[in-house]
């Protein structure tokens, strides 16, 4: 079973407990690289990435304590983050906004997207979300660390599903495809996904842990509906499997889903914690 780093406590966000106090940025990347270095010392390779705005320092960082490594990161990136625009523009206004993303490049893509969406044409959406993930991948580029996935973040996965415009999803899934990265689609309404006639090859990343906590739309359905599950272009990846810290990786092991998953999201500041983490997950049996 691949396992993927996450970036959330690097950024002081803990789903249960909501934002912590942070310490500087510089203390913040140091913890991360260490983290990522104990992980690539246990096989794993992936770090799934939100682009909150710095971002590229916290790579610049991971990607020197990495350097020489047998085998290089390789960054599943989440597009885009509401929560890091919606702060800039509470901090700065669409002034701000603009100035992060370039003025030409924010005007384009905005563009782009509306007319894709007024046109409901798949050439149009394609080409959108190609600008949006062109807009980032130079920033992955520049460290040396390659993007192997986009993910689309689950506000916007969750609202397409709401108002059922899977076109526009099909429309991300090709442009990754396009460019070269595989799409994943987060979601917290994982049977909603599932069950949209989206097809695959795609990613779908859900909440997923034994005690239930943020599994929707409950965690007897879901884990009925994974038993049942049986699409092998289709990925599954858990994440929130702690309950942000709630329980621990032998009592998801145990789990009668748990099997069913391709991959699973790891997050910690604690670059200790890791070897017993992968030693639990790898202890298992694969995918059933």
């Amino acid at each position: 079973m691949k396992i993927i780093m996450g970036d959330n406590p690097f950024f002081g966000v803990n789903h249960r407990a909501g934002s912590k106090p942070l310490d500087d940025e510089a203390t913040r990347f140091q913890v991360a690289a260490s983290v990522l270095r104990s992980a690539s010392r246990c096989g794993v390779h992936t770090l799934m990435l939100s682009t909150h705005p710095g971002y590229d320092r916290l790579l610049s960082t991971v990607s020197a304590e990495l350097a020489g490594s047998d085998q290089p990161l390789d960054l599943a990136l989440v597009v885009p983050y509401p929560h890091s625009l919606n702060k800039i523009v509470a901090e700065q206004g669409y002034a701000g906004l603009a100035r992060m993303l370039g003025v030409t490049s924010a005007i384009k893509s905005v563009f782009e997207v509306l007319s894709a969406l007024r046109a409901g044409r798949q050439a149009s959406l394609v080409t959108a979300f190609k600008s949006l993930i062109g807009f980032e991948l130079p920033l992955c580029a520049h460290v040396g660390i390659r993007v192997s996935h986009v993910c689309l973040h689950n506000v916007a996965t969750d609202i397409l599903l709401a108002v059922n415009r899977v076109d526009i999803l099909r429309g991300f899934q090709r442009a990754c495809e396009q460019q070269g990265v595989s799409p994943v689609f987060i979601t917290q309404n994982p049977i909603a996904l599932l069950t949209s006639g989206l097809s695959g090859p795609y990613v779908a990343c859900f909440t997923f842990n034994p005690i239930g906590y943020m599994v929707n739309p409950g965690f007897e359905r879901v884990t009925q509906f994974l038993l049942d599950f049986d699409d092998a272009t289709v990925e599954l990846w858990a994440m929130q499997v702690l309950a942000s810290g709630v329980t621990g990786p032998d009592s998801l092991v145990n789990c009668a889903a748990f099997r069913k998953f391709d991959g699973i999201l790891y997050a910690t500041t604690n670059p200790d914690r890791v070897p017993g983490f992968v030693s639990t997950i790898e202890g298992h049996p694969e995918r059933a």
